[in-house]
């Protein structure tokens, strides 16, 4: 469903996914990028995601070791890059039971993105037992670069290195 109104919000020159309460468990959101460099403009006809708020709105994988959003493009090896998203209103990064190498939201090629309210659960929502994580919520990558992250939250919660970090996707 999610990738589906992202394809749509596309087709229609951009537009705005709603994630309504509850939660949302899918496969990676691909952001589009584009390369070359030369290619790279800020493009008004961006998809945006719109979140129900903190807690409210709780994001999970359907599988282990996968980011909920990131970048990509159709011409490797080269770094796409994608300005301008908006993840707009507050949402909860809820970690896979049996976790992630990587980060929840993978900003690799990512510009001028505004990531809003942020916030973050491990697997068992803060109760004992073995917990799976996300390495970080935010990977910080290769070409990302005039991000704002916006009222971030962690509080109490099993995490892999850190909420916002470097990710090497060199290799």
């Amino acid at each position: 469903a999610v990738q589906a109104a992202q394809a749509a919000a596309t087709a229609a020159g951009g537009g705005v996914v709603a994630f309504g309460s509850g939660t949302w468990k899918f496969q990676p959101v691909i952001i589009p990028g584009v390369t070359p460099y030369a290619n790279y403009a800020y493009v008004s006809g961006n998809v945006h995601f719109r979140f129900a708020g903190i807690g409210a709105c709780i994001l999970t994988p359907l599988n282990a070791n996968q980011p909920l959003f990131l970048v990509t493009t159709v011409h490797p090896p080269a770094i796409p890059l994608a300005a301008g998203v908006r993840f707009m209103g507050g949402f909860t990064v809820k970690a896979h039971p049996s976790g992630s190498t990587g980060p929840a939201i993978d900003l690799s090629g990512a510009r001028q993105w505004v990531i809003e309210s942020p916030s973050y659960l491990d697997s068992s929502g803060g109760t004992s037992g073995g917990a799976g994580t996300y390495n970080s919520v935010i990977g910080l990558g290769i070409d990302t670069y005039g991000c704002r992250i916006i009222n971030p939250v962690c509080e109490g919660q099993l995490l892999g290195t850190c909420f916002a970090g470097s990710i090497d996707r060199t290799t």
